[in-house]
């Protein structure tokens, strides 16, 4: 992140109708984030808007193999 300001970014993400799940994590990077986007144009917007807060790494998933309901999930 470009500053310690986690609330205006945990704010940002609440705000984001793509971002469907959002955990702050250990290690490196702080946030994990799982968006459902239609196209690119989406994602470089959203992506766009994460820069105001900090940089990013992205990891796309390209195919599901297995998806597990989890308790709290329900």
């Amino acid at each position: 992140m470009k500053s310690t300001n986690h609330t205006a970014f945990q704010h940002f993400l609440s705000t984001q109708e793509a971002v469907k799940e959002a955990y702050r994590i250990s290690g490196e990077g702080c946030y994990w984030l799982k968006a459902a986007l239609s196209n690119q144009q989406e994602l470089n917007q959203l992506l766009d808007a994460i820069l105001v807060h900090g940089n990013y790494r992205i990891n796309l998933s390209i195919h599901t193999i297995k998806k597990t309901k989890m308790l709290m999930d329900v």
